[in-house]
């Protein structure tokens, strides 16, 4: 086998083992009551939840898998943005033991992919679709700005369904 297809490998190794830890990750912070969303915009995911005053509280969150790999700058300068603008930024580190006992556990190989996530979960799925006007929001900055959220008492947050320009106008009432 030539280097190129044995470094080929490695790298796809290395990339299925990366997805499995940010999976490990959010159903980590889902199981901790936390709402997850992707946000691929300098961290891997937002992970949102209610404090005890009601307030939502945000995290941006980075997920390493082994304990070598370090934050590229585009990661660093967000973290940094982040915290100047007084948002939580955690980095979440994942040893290659832990994501293959994990693989292990739940029998999982490259080919299959990770499983998908359950519908009723604490993730978010994105686009968002406004069912009134159609309005879309594919990234998070569009899905807060456009659409909002919900405090739904506990720990419990949701999207608003319709956005925020439909609200106002009170359509449907």
């Amino acid at each position: 086998m030539s280097m190129v297809t044995d470094e080929l490998r490695v790298l796809e190794t290395n990339k299925f083992h990366g997805k499995v830890a940010e999976y490990m990750a959010m159903e980590d912070y889902m199981s901790n009551g936390y709402t997850t969303i992707k946000t691929g915009m300098g961290s891997d995911f937002l992970a949102m939840t209610v404090d005890d005053n009601g307030k939502i509280r945000e995290e941006y969150v980075e997920v390493k898998f082994g304990m070598a790999a370090r934050q590229s700058r585009r990661q660093k300068a967000m973290e940094r943005r982040l915290k100047r603008n007084g948002k939580l930024y955690s980095v979440y580190r994942v040893s290659r033991e832990l994501a293959d006992d994990y693989i292990r556990n739940i029998g999982l190989c490259r080919q299959d992919g990770l499983p998908e996530h359950e519908p009723n979960n604490k993730m978010i799925t994105m686009p968002v679709v406004c069912p009134h006007c159609g309005k879309t929001a594919n990234m998070f900055s569009q899905l807060r700005d456009s659409f909002g959220f919900r405090n739904m008492g506990g720990k419990t947050i949701r999207v608003q369904s319709w956005c925020k320009r439909c609200r106002a106008r009170g359509a449907g009432r």
